[in-house]
């Protein structure tokens, strides 16, 4: 197939298919789950900087070297929301002793109101997040501000009906 006529026909000739509509009843739903992207304090483009309010605030009396910026989503992958009363095992997060936790907060949710009314608490390297619900298909994110080269090293917690917290891969 010449070059022209296959970029026309892109998806055909690529073996790329691409499809609509939902998702076949045959899937499994994912679960609750989570993920999380770490960037460079010095890398971070102003929309991010913009969704850290307590940046300046906990950078205040630190030098800026080898700041992290993490967004750490969790995810209630399932079409049924749940309450804080079955939030079995609250989010821990495990970091590296080589990492200090400078700040942990609440960042933003989508598609759902948690009603968090706890801050997360912070120990010796290790944050567990206060527990909160979800609606289904929703998003809770928190923002974490470490000083270290090193992401988590090791995430748990548990939910009635979704059950126990997965990375997305």
């Amino acid at each position: 197939m010449a070059a022209s006529s296959c970029w026309r026909s892109w998806p055909a000739c690529s073996g790329w298919s691409f499809a609509a509509g939902p998702k076949p009843a045959s899937l499994p739903e994912q679960g609750f789950a989570y993920e999380w992207v770490a960037t460079p304090l010095e890398k971070a483009k102003p929309d991010l900087l913009g969704r850290f309010p307590e940046l300046e605030t906990a950078l205040a009396s630190t030098a800026t070297d080898s700041i992290q910026l993490i967004r750490f989503g969790i995810f209630n992958m399932t079409e049924t929301g749940f309450d804080r009363s079955a939030m079995h095992r609250p989010v821990t997060v495990q970091f590296p002793g080589t990492v200090d936790i400078l700040s942990v907060a609440y960042g933003e949710s989508l598609k759902t109101e948690p009603n968090i009314e706890e801050d997360p608490v912070v120990e010796s390297g290790r944050v567990t997040l206060p527990t909160f619900g979800m609606a289904g298909r929703s998003t809770v994110i928190f923002n974490f501000i470490l000083r270290g080269e090193a992401g988590p090293v090791g995430v748990t917690g548990e939910v009635e009906g979704p059950g126990i917290l997965r990375r997305i891969s």
